[in-house]
């Protein structure tokens, strides 16, 4: 009867383990195959920074940027040079401040600055955030 009773306890365990096997297989597979669509593709990368940064104007500017943001709306020579390459979309060009952004789809382009003594940032990288509006 011990014996029986071994083999039954055995073959539960077994039993137990092909469903783990077979649960982790086709969860694998399933996460292999589904591949969610993060951004619409019909969207460009625009690269809005990196086409600024040829603009020396800009360049000099962008260091008035410590712990705030520009939005759209301020009337800032950063804003002035920014609104003809976003002219259809709204924006903020950050530091590292975090900005109130809309419950939209948001994109973002970074770059990191680098500076000499007098002109240098704490945190190098300034983020412009854009989004229709």
């Amino acid at each position: 009867m011990v014996k029986k009773m071994r083999k039954m306890n055995k073959v539960a365990y077994l039993r137990s383990l092909e469903a783990l096997i077979a649960v982790i297989i086709t969860f694998s597979f399933l996460a292999s195959t589904y591949n969610p669509q993060l951004t619409n593709k019909n969207e460009e990368n625009k690269q809005t920074l990196i086409k600024l940064l040829g603009d020396d104007e800009f360049r000099n500017n962008i260091f008035t940027l410590v712990d705030n943001c520009e939005y759209k709306t301020n009337n800032t020579l950063l804003v002035n040079l920014t609104k003809p390459l976003l002219e259809d979309y709204d924006f903020v060009i950050c530091n590292r401040e975090r900005p109130s952004l809309p419950k939209k789809t948001v994109f973002l382009d970074s770059v990191y600055i680098t500076g000499n003594i007098t002109n240098s940032l704490d945190d190098g990288v300034i983020k412009l955030y854009y989004w229709k509006p």
